[in-house]
């Protein structure tokens, strides 16, 4: 049961809220993040963890000595995701040494000292200004369903919106991506590349001033999206729903 709650506007439909309740022996229940609520809409709907023990999961960014255990982590979890071509690994690899990489925004999570999780965000063009794109996000099955992606979801949007960045862009699933705050990119102007569907594309504002956009999102050429005009790549969903 929460509780406590406060709800702290910083305006253009954002809100950071922070939930708590008693601790019990066993978990936290506290959570913190950011809400957006578009004009008219007054209903927030939560999305508790699991019942049981959640263990303490650090974020931290990662490091190249982290590389090989991340591309481990990403093909573990795409192995199992019900969207995959098998080079979500190959993707990082060369993300990783691409222009659109950002140290800061590559995220592990270690439970006990062991990686279990990882996120990447990534520099895309919108109408002239510098979005981010997430992909991929991994999460190793046995610790999937336990919150860990929404955790890195959390963490980066917050070093991402401490650096300026106005949105984070995700192609991905409609149903899992709405929980981190995220809606369909056509509502801020941002149209798919060709051969997306609409309803995966999807944008969350960083920061209480992001611009509307228009136009289509061009992501790093290492994405293979322009070089193949109309196909479809795999929806980067590891945590199942």
């Amino acid at each position: 049961t929460i509780q406590h709650a406060t709800l702290h506007p910083t305006g253009n439909g954002l809100c950071n809220l922070h939930l708590w309740s008693t601790p019990t022996s066993t978990e936290n229940n506290s959570a913190t993040g950011i809400l957006y609520l578009p004009p008219g809409h007054r209903r927030i709907h939560l999305h508790p963890l699991p019942p049981g023990n959640h263990p303490m999961i650090r974020i931290r960014q990662a490091t190249t000595a982290d590389t090989a255990i991340i591309r481990d982590v990403i093909r573990r979890a795409f192995a199992t995701a019900e969207h995959s071509d098998g080079t979500e690994a190959d993707l990082f690899t060369a993300l990783q040494t691409s222009q659109a990489y950002i140290p800061e925004l590559s995220l592990v999570a270690e439970s006990d000292g062991t990686i279990i999780g990882h996120i990447l965000l990534t520099e895309a063009n919108m109408a002239g200004h510098t979005v981010l794109a997430l992909a991929p996000l991994s999460v190793l099955p046995r610790h999937q369903k336990q919150g860990i992606g929404q955790t890195l979801i959390r963490e980066s949007h917050q070093l991402a919106a401490a650096m300026g960045y106005p949105y984070s862009i995700v192609l991905g699933s409609e149903t899992y991506y709405p929980r981190a705050g995220y809606l369909p990119a056509e509502h801020f102007g941002i149209s798919a590349p060709a051969g997306i569907p609409s309803r995966n594309l999807m944008a969350c504002p960083l920061t209480g001033t992001a611009p509307i956009l228009r136009g289509a999102i061009r992501y790093a050429p290492e994405f293979g999206l322009e070089s193949s005009p109309g196909s479809t790549p795999s929806s980067p969903r590891p945590e199942t729903t």
